[in-house]
């Protein structure tokens, strides 16, 4: 398939679309650049601060993380030899209710733009989960 490129002419006001060269294949090829801003221009999804808790592994639904509406990401890590439910939302973790079951050792990413409560319940009460929060 051959590839096509499209023109853009810019507006009356001259605004143009950013882009950034690179040369591939011996061509000149423009890849644009984009930028997620505010309205008042403040970049988003760059977080300054981290913050790291530990909760101890419970076979009862536990909070891991409350609402926090200046929450940019989340990692959760199971430093535990039991199963980990993790619940994204304001609901009861149960070993039947989760959003995401997590082996012993495992890794997870909270999904961009997730703001919610996080909650917990293990298979057994060993270990804990290990979270970091990423906030603005």
């Amino acid at each position: 398939m051959a590839e096509s490129y499209s023109q853009i002419q810019p507006d009356s006001t001259g605004n143009k679309i950013r882009t950034e060269t690179s040369t591939q294949g011996g061509q000149t090829v423009h890849q644009q650049v984009v930028s997620l801003a505010n309205s008042d221009g403040t970049l988003l999804g760059l977080s300054s601060t981290a913050t790291q808790t530990s909760v101890a592994g419970a076979t009862s639904s536990t909070s891991l993380l409350a609402s926090n509406a200046a929450r940019l990401g989340a990692t959760v890590y199971n430093d535990s030899t039991a199963i980990l439910y993790l619940l994204l939302g304001s609901g009861t973790a149960s070993t039947s209710a989760y959003s995401v079951q997590m082996a012993a050792g495992a890794y997870y990413e909270v999904p961009f733009g997730y703001t919610g409560a996080i909650k917990a319940i293990w298979a057994s009460a060993t270990g804990a989960a290990r979270i970091t929060e990423f906030s603005a």
